[in-house]
């Protein structure tokens, strides 16, 4: 398989994963847990998935690479997998749903941009469009077209887009180094939830797991191990701008499993939308616009 084909199989199985664990999350949550111990409990459980996966196969990975990339690992896991997951929650508490689905996803500028800064990545105008494109096309999507209001929660929820791009970054920066993706995916589960737990115990907020929802909570567990498996796995053979961009592609997959899934109703702002995402992924492809490693 060509490193072209290999870049493209891991960031589309890295999206569907993503994909099918927001429908999922977006299911659980309406049973009304409490978000936070949501991202508890399934970093908890992505932490047991990776740690009998790593153990299983490699168990000398865990104390393989340096101790510089071992400790940016865990730094990217305190915060893309703590503190980016708990200061986006409480954004969206303090938000709207679509004003989330849109902010969230500046994450993708950002990501771009700091590539650009630290890892030398080339930031043309082309890419610089095509970003916007899709970001035009997320907001189509997550807003039905409409106009979204600020909200006090806005500022935590780009806060926490911020926190998930430069965690990106890091994973990027490290993987180039000397330790194996799937240590990296380790890091930031395990990472996530202790960070989690000292925010639950800050809080006051006692830990709890839901043995009504224990299937559910599992399988979204099993869906986040693999987003992190695949997104660092992508992250291994392609640029962080490429990842970021093809993975823009997630509010298009959710729309069309919420429609065909869920029975939910689409408008054309919204197909407008999934038009110009697709559109700029395409060019993205073609162009090898952010084809650089």
């Amino acid at each position: 398989m060509t490193k072209f084909s290999l870049k493209f199989q891991y960031v589309s199985l890295f999206s569907i994963s993503w994909s099918l664990n927001i429908i999922l999350t977006r299911i659980i949550l309406q049973r009304g847990i409490d978000p936070i111990q949501l991202a508890f409990q399934t970093l908890v459980g992505s932490t047991i998935f990776l740690a009998i996966f790593l153990l299983a196969t490699n168990p000398k990975s865990l104390i393989s690479g340096s101790k510089k990339s071992i400790f940016g690992a865990i730094i990217s896991g305190v915060i893309g997998g703590g503190l980016a997951n708990i200061v986006s929650n409480i954004g969206l508490n303090l938000s709207t749903a679509a004003n989330y689905g849109f902010l969230i996803k500046t994450s993708t500028a950002f990501v771009v941009l700091l590539a650009y800064l630290f890892l030398k990545e080339s930031l043309s105008r082309l890419k610089v469009i095509l970003v916007a494109t899709m970001l035009l096309g997320s907001y189509l999507i997550s807003t039905k077209g409409k106009l979204i209001l600020p909200q006090i929660g806005d500022i935590f929820i780009l806060l926490g887009a911020l926190g998930f791009a430069v965690a990106t970054i890091i994973n990027k920066a490290v993987i180039k180094k000397d330790i194996l993706p799937n240590v990296v995916s380790f890091y930031r589960a395990l990472m996530g939830a202790i960070v989690s737990v000292l925010f639950l115990v800050v809080t006051k907020n006692m830990i709890s797991f839901n043995t009504e929802l224990l299937f559910l909570i599992i399988l979204s567990s099993f869906l986040q191990s693999l987003i992190y498996v695949y997104l660092n796995k992508t992250l291994s053979v392609a640029s962080a701008s490429y990842t970021t961009i093809m993975s823009m592609a997630v509010p298009v997959i959710v729309l069309l499993i919420s429609v065909i899934f869920l029975k939910e109703l689409f408008i054309l702002p919204q197909i407008i939308g999934a038009i110009l995402i697709i559109g700029a992924g395409i060019m993205t492809q073609k162009t090898k616009v952010a084809h650089h490693d």
